[in-house]
C-alpha cells in the first residue's frame, strides 16, 4: 500500500488498519463484545455474518429451498467483492463479478468449471426482486452444482481472508454497522472465542475445505 493509499487508515495489532471513521464504532462494539482491538472486533462481525449466511443456505439447499439457498449465498459473495472493489460507486454488478472472480481464482484447478458472474447477478437481481418476475430477455438460471460451488468457495474464501492480513485489512476497509440483538453486539464473542479455539473461520460448515 503506497503513501496516498495509506491516508485514512490507523494501523493496528500486526500492522493491518482499520478505517479511522470507522474506529470509535468499533471500539465501543468490541468492547462491549470483550474484543478491545476494534479491528478485530469488525474482521470477527464480518466472519461471523458470513458463516451464519452459509450456514443457512446450506440448510435451504438440504431442504431442496433452492431459491433460498441461492439468496443467503448473494450477501457474502456481495462482502468479497466489496473487499475487492473498496466501497466507490460501482455498483452491484461490479461486486458480483468481482466475488466471482476472487472465487474462481481460490478454486482454480480443483473445479471443472468456473463460475459463470453473469448468470448469477441476473439471478441475485431476480430473487432480490422478490422472485416473481423475469425477463424473458435477461433470464436467470438455478441449478444444484452452482449453489454448491458458491458455496465451497465462499468457506474457502473466508479461511482465505483470515489467513492473509493483508487480505484480513479488507473487511476492515469496508463500510458496515455492527448488527445488535437486544442491545448487544452479535457475532463478534462468539466468533472471537471460535478463533481462539484454534478453529478456522469455516471450521463447522458443510461447505468447508478440507482440513
Amino acid at each position: 500500500m503506497d503513501d496516498r493509499d495509506r491516508r485514512g487508515w490507523e494501523y493496528i495489532g500486526d500492522g493491518t488498519g482499520i478505517l479511522l471513521a470507522d474506529r470509535d464504532h468499533w471500539a465501543q462494539v468490541g468492547r462491549r463484545a470483550g474484543v478491545h482491538d476494534p479491528y478485530q472486533a469488525k474482521a470477527a462481525f464480518v466472519c461471523g455474518a458470513v458463516r451464519e449466511f452459509l450456514t443457512a443456505a446450506h440448510l435451504c439447499s438440504d431442504a431442496r429451498a433452492s431459491l433460498g439457498a441461492s439468496l443467503l449465498l448473494m450477501p457474502p459473495l456481495e462482502v468479497f467483492g466489496r473487499c475487492v472493489t473498496g466501497d466507490g460507486a460501482d455498483g452491484r454488478r461490479v461486486r458480483i463479478r468481482e466475488g466471482v472472480d476472487l472465487l474462481n481464482q481460490l478454486q482454480r484447478g480443483t473445479v471443472a468449471t468456473p463460475l459463470d458472474a453473469e448468470p448469477i447477478r441476473r439471478l441475485r437481481n431476480f430473487l432480490a426482486g422478490g422472485a416473481v418476475a423475469m425477463d424473458p430477455d435477461d433470464p436467470a438460471s438455478l441449478d444444484q452444482p452452482t449453489i454448491n460451488q458458491l458455496g465451497r468457495g465462499l468457506a474457502l474464501a473466508l479461511d482465505q481472508y483470515w489467513s492473509d492480513y493483508e487480505r484480513r485489512a479488507s473487511f476492515a476497509a469496508t463500510k458496515l454497522t455492527a448488527l445488535q440483538a437486544a442491545g448487544n453486539p452479535v457475532y463478534i464473542a462468539d466468533m472471537a472465542g471460535h478463533l481462539a479455539s484454534g478453529h478456522r473461520p469455516s471450521h463447522g460448515l458443510w461447505w468447508a475445505p478440507p482440513a
